[in-house]
């Protein structure tokens, strides 16, 4: 019986072991050969389980694999140890290896959590976030909530994504306890937004900008916008601090495209509608003739380019302590007269006007703006942060109760198939077992300690 009862022990001590080693963090470096299932199809998308396997996606993008009509969900929320994270797609100005690899592919976040990594950039890259370069007629960001991450880049910065001209990004969350820096086109889910559409997107993060050069663009959703995109039912609530030429609530300017003609969408102005900002945006630098809006900083950045603001309204103060600065409750710079302006508002800011300190251009008609009190905006802020929940994405399942429906993550070594791609990675995973496999071991663990348990009581008796 003594043997049995040590036997039992051994095995309990063992499956406990396995349990603490499930949840081990990702150690930076370890990649997976393959994703946990999928053929990279709409129906069949490539499952991505594990650290190592979304670490396997950023290395093949880098390879030279673009994942142009690939479809890719996650299959859990994945949490990257708070290690340095290589943005998915990249690009860099001088002429490297890593020079133009942008992702083009469809991913899926299924409403699962991407948390706790770092980005930093150097000097001499461009596009820094959880995607740095993404693009492409095909190309899709969606139902992704990121968490505990800190974004600096030098240009184009977002915690989401440093580059986008693709098609669209929707149901995004960026959670308060992420951070982006940068100096220029930088914003809490993107750094520049070239073409296609941008919906149910809510910022919370605080947002830095950090260079006062012409080109330095900081916004609450993005830096910059152009070539025709559309930003609708999008909400910022995290304090934009710019320290640059231009700083706004939800974008610094309209009417930019992309640094890459490649993936560069044609020119265009931009449509801003549905959106609100109730975040702080705040001018420091000591600059002069720099731009500061409750909704943007500069509104129409090339002629020709016609920018719409409707149904969109400012709750955040607009200070600066800089008596140069040119501010103004809805923007700080209306630059050409193709302008459009339906139903914008904004809160009656202490000293500040609703444009440029008063000072409008000739021909621009700024009859759709006005200020509201707090409580008539949120009255309609109400109806877009309800549009916004309606369309949210949940994961499939809670974790630790039943599998995704999405197909079970398998061991990637074992039965997934491989990526099409010039460049696999090579380094064996550790990858630790699906939510599933993880029950499943605790469940095994409890149950052998307490047949352990009866079997000594009985014993004893």
């Amino acid at each position: 019986m003594k043997k049995i009862i040590s036997l039992l022990t051994v095995i309990s001590l063992v499956l406990s072991m396995l349990v603490v080693s499930a949840f081990a963090a990702w150690d930076g470096t370890t990649v997976a050969t393959a994703f946990a299932s999928g053929t990279g199809t709409e129906a069949d998308p490539y499952v991505i389980a594990t650290p190592e396997q979304l670490a396997y996606l950023a290395q093949s993008v880098k390879g030279g694999e673009t994942y142009e009509g690939k479809f890719l969900a996650l299959g859990a929320d994945v949490d990257l140890g708070g290690k340095e994270w290589l943005p998915i797609g990249l690009y860099k100005y001088e002429n490297t290896p890593e020079n133009d690899f942008p992702f083009k592919g469809s991913f899926d976040g299924k409403g699962y959590t991407v948390s706790n990594f770092v980005v930093t950039a150097g000097n001499n890259t461009v596009y820094a976030g959880f995607f740095g370069y993404a693009g492409g007629s095909t190309c899709v960001i969606k139902n992704l909530t990121i968490a505990k991450a800190n974004v600096a880049g030098k240009n184009y910065a977002g915690v989401l994504v440093g580059c986008f001209v693709g098609k669209a990004i929707s149901g995004i969350t960026i959670e308060a306890d992420c951070s982006v820096t940068g100096t220029a086109s930088v914003g809490g889910v993107a750094g520049r937004i070239v073409g296609g559409t941008a919906e149910y997107i809510v910022n919370k993060a605080n947002v830095k900008g950090t260079g006062n050069e012409n080109s330095s663009f900081t916004g609450g959703i993005c830096g910059a916008i152009g070539a025709n995109a559309v930003l609708k039912y999008s909400v910022n609530t995290g304090v934009i601090d710019g320290d640059v030429a231009f700083a706004g609530g939800l974008v610094g300017i309209t009417g930019l495209t992309a640094l890459d003609a490649t993936l560069s969408a044609p020119a265009g102005g931009a449509t801003i509608e549905n959106c609100y900002n109730a975040g702080t945006v705040e001018y420091k630098s000591t600059g002069n003739g720099r731009y500061v809006g409750g909704i943007a900083a500069r509104l129409a950045h090339n002629k020709n380019q016609t920018t719409v603001v409707k149904n969109t309204y400012n709750l955040g103060n607009v200070v600066s302590d800089n008596t140069s600065a040119v501010i103004g409750e809805v923007a700080g710079q209306l630059r050409y007269t193709e302008i459009v302006f339906e139903n914008v508002y904004s809160v009656d800011v202490a000293g500040v006007d609703l444009f440029m300190s008063g000072k409008v251009a000739d021909g621009i008609d700024v009859t759709g703006a006005a200020n509201k009190t707090e409580a008539e905006i949120k009255a309609l802020t109400a109806a877009i942060d309800a549009k916004i929940a309606e369309n949210k994405v949940t994961p499939p399942a809670a974790p630790g109760t039943t599998a995704p429906e999405t197909t079970t993550p398998a061991s990637p070594e074992t039965t997934a198939p491989q990526t099409p791609g010039t460049s696999a990675p090579t380094t064996q995973p550790t990858t630790p077992p699906a939510t599933g496999d993880v029950s499943a071991v605790i469940l095994a663990a409890v149950c052998v300690t307490g047949l352990a348990a009866v079997m000594v009581a009985k014993k004893k008796r």
